[in-house]
């Protein structure tokens, strides 16, 4: 220790980095054992065709994950505990009739930490917007793509704006009379069609947050090019 107090200081920090940077890269030359994020696509499907989005050029055939195999697979991971476990892929799983049952089922297993989903909100009415209310799960991202109906239509193909709205206000409202329900994140992708409306889509929003609740701006991908074999066909994108 007197030796140590002798040195001087930057000899000392000198040191402590040199450790930290060896202590860094044996943690990430030995990844963990199992993954601590996992994401178990409910359904393959969806029922809209955005441009911006490969799954409706998919090759893979459509479907949806039968409730005995998600929990058979959620009784595998729970062992090994997970930091977030997603219930979506490339589908919608609202079109899943269980997918709130998918929620329920991995948050009784403490093990894991966090429960997400990310939805079109499409189809976020009904039995189905109350049974997620109750399910336990963690988040509720909101893909909404736009902050006017021009913008939103123009890429959400098969969507109506005011439909949409209808259902996002719906669930806001409902979930505040139950006292209880996912938090909300409402997301927009950052292409050059919303750029100029992130602002407004922020203002849109924010006065309607409850703690815990976010707004999102999410780097566009492209998805190997997926934008440019979509103007080589001439769609306007």
């Amino acid at each position: 220790m007197r030796a140590l107090k002798s040195l001087p200081g930057q000899v000392l920090g000198d040191a402590y980095g040199r450790l930290r940077a060896a202590g860094l890269k044996a943690k990430f030359a030995r990844p963990p054992s199992f993954p601590r994020r996992i994401a178990i696509e409910s359904a393959s499907a969806c029922n809209l065709e955005c441009p911006m989005c490969p799954t409706p050029s998919k090759s893979r055939k459509n479907g949806i994950m039968p409730l005995a195999t998600f929990r058979r697979l959620i009784d595998e991971i729970a062992p090994h505990g997970l930091d977030r476990l997603f219930l979506h892929l490339w589908g919608e799983p609202l079109i899943h009739p269980h997918v709130a049952e998918f929620a329920s089922y991995a948050k009784q297993h403490a093990s894991i930490r966090e429960v997400i989903m990310s939805t079109n909100a499409t189809l976020l009415h009904g039995e189905r917007a109350e049974k997620l209310l109750h399910s336990g799960l963690d988040y509720l991202v909101l893909s909404l793509d736009g902050a006017t109906q021009i913008t939103y239509e123009s890429l959400r193909l098969g969507a109506r704006y005011d439909a949409t709205m209808a259902n996002v206000a719906a669930f806001l409202q409902r979930r505040a009379q139950v006292g209880q329900g996912p938090h909300v994140v409402f997301q927009i992708i950052a292409m050059k069609q919303t750029e100029a409306e992130i602002a407004l889509f922020r203002e849109r929003w924010a006065p309607l947050l409850m703690p815990g609740d976010e707004i999102s701006v999410k780097p566009f991908n492209n998805w190997s090019d997926h934008e440019g074999a979509l103007a080589r066909t001439g769609i306007p994108f």
